[in-house]
């Protein structure tokens, strides 16, 4: 039997230890946990949440207001607030299992930057999308900026994936330890 989350969580420490982008996580302040998801469902392998955020400001889940354009936790339904957490973790990174397990590269929209590789490469861009979602510079998730500098409401873009690719790419040459 595998222990997914601390397979997992070595890969990540590994991970953040050589790409430099990642460098500032301090993997001890992030919880990682596998979470019940079958394996033809659609969806993400893989969330990252902040947990840091005070409850005024947007998280993960946030609108922008179509009145004034600005960001909101709320939507015509209901209000998202960061929930109270006594222990010291500032984020939560879950991988949907078996579904992240199941991944094949020939059936993702990583196909194109991978060609010809292996199906776990499919899983190491998945650990790698989640960590690049968690912010440098303050808590929360990390926001895009459009061409003209402005924050963008959608946290993924061509550039974030493609910065992905980038890390993925960074990770490997630099040699990492199979086992790992």
């Amino acid at each position: 039997m595998i222990n997914y989350t601390e397979r997992i969580s070595l890969l990540m420490g590994d991970v953040v230890s050589r790409v430099p982008t990642l460098s500032f996580i301090d993997m001890s302040r992030v919880l990682v946990f596998a979470r019940g998801g079958r394996t033809h469902a659609e969806g993400a392998y893989a969330t990252c949440h902040c947990i840091s955020l005070p409850v005024t400001d947007p998280g993960y889940y946030f609108w922008r207001d179509r009145k004034s354009g600005r960001l909101t936790r709320r939507s015509e339904w209901f209000v998202t607030k960061s929930p109270k957490v006594t222990t010291s973790i500032d984020y939560m990174i879950s991988f949907a299992l078996p579904r992240f397990c199941d991944q094949q590269l020939s059936r993702t929209r990583k196909q194109v930057h991978y060609s010809g590789g292996p199906n776990w490469i499919a899983k190491l861009d998945t650990i790698i999308h989640e960590l690049y979602h968690i912010d440098p510079d303050r808590p929360g998730i990390r926001r895009m900026e459009r061409a003209d500098g402005t924050e963008s409401a959608n946290c993924h873009g061509d550039r974030f994936f493609e910065n992905v690719v980038e890390m993925v790419r960074q990770y490997l040459d630099s040699k990492p330890d199979p086992q790992v």
